[in-house]
């Protein structure tokens, strides 16, 4: 029972996913026609890439039943709720380098149901959870600060703004851990562009794509 309910959240997700990419490419101000080639040449790509987001999510519930089943419903729930929502987030910022506001804000409206029934059902590990959550919040503000005032330049706001999202879902280790997983992503993708002479050491790169495959990797492999 638990791996269907999942599955079916799993593959809702993934079609609003396809409908918000679809709908980002046909907002703008180009002519009807202009509108209409543009999703035409792309329609494969979207389907294909919300294919394998849901392909994804299956898997991850498939670790979730056989490998980590003493995780529980809504914390699977919650987990393959972020991944799903990092999918169009990485495609809009490989797109057009933007993180979308939008996915974010929905993402932690989304959070707060969440975290009302794991208050309700789960008042043991629900302290140790908000603890988590508030190491979290307080190691990306920290970031915040350092990027802003000394560095000021690499990781942008929407990057800021998309870790506080991950950091409320997974918390203070489970945000770590998907982090050191796609800084480690994103510097083999970098070393590949700059040696391939595809992007410059001025380009700038998309930081969601790697925060995509770092957070799925994580949760596989500690299902956190």
């Amino acid at each position: 029972m638990k791996i269907f309910i999942e599955t079916i959240i799993v593959i809702v997700l993934g079609i609003m996913s396809m409908f918000y990419l679809t709908l980002e490419i046909w907002k703008g101000k180009h002519p009807f026609n202009e509108k209409l080639q543009k999703l035409w040449r792309k329609r494969k790509k979207i389907l294909i890439y919300c294919f394998l987001s849901i392909l994804s999510g299956i898997g991850l519930t498939i670790l979730f039943h056989y490998i980590y089943h003493y995780n529980t419903l809504i914390m699977n729930i919650r987990l393959l709720t972020l991944m799903m929502l990092l999918f169009p987030i990485a495609w809009v910022d490989y797109q057009k380098h933007i993180i979308p506001n939008k996915l974010i804000l929905f993402g932690m409206i989304l959070r707060i149901p969440y975290m009302l029934i794991e208050m309700t059902l789960y008042t043991e590990s629900f302290v140790p959870m908000v603890k988590d959550i508030f190491y979290a919040i307080i190691f990306v503000l920290i970031m915040f600060i350092i990027c802003a005032v000394v560095i000021k330049t690499g990781i942008g706001m929407g990057d800021i703004k998309l870790l506080a999202m991950i950091g409320l879902y997974q918390g203070f280790s489970g945000m770590f851990s998907s982090l050191f997983m796609s800084l480690t992503i994103a510097f083999i993708i970098a070393i590949v562009l700059l040696i391939s002479r595809r992007k410059k050491k001025q380009d700038m790169i998309p930081f969601a794509p790697a925060l995509l495959l770092g957070t799925l990797i994580s949760i596989a492999i500690t299902g956190v």
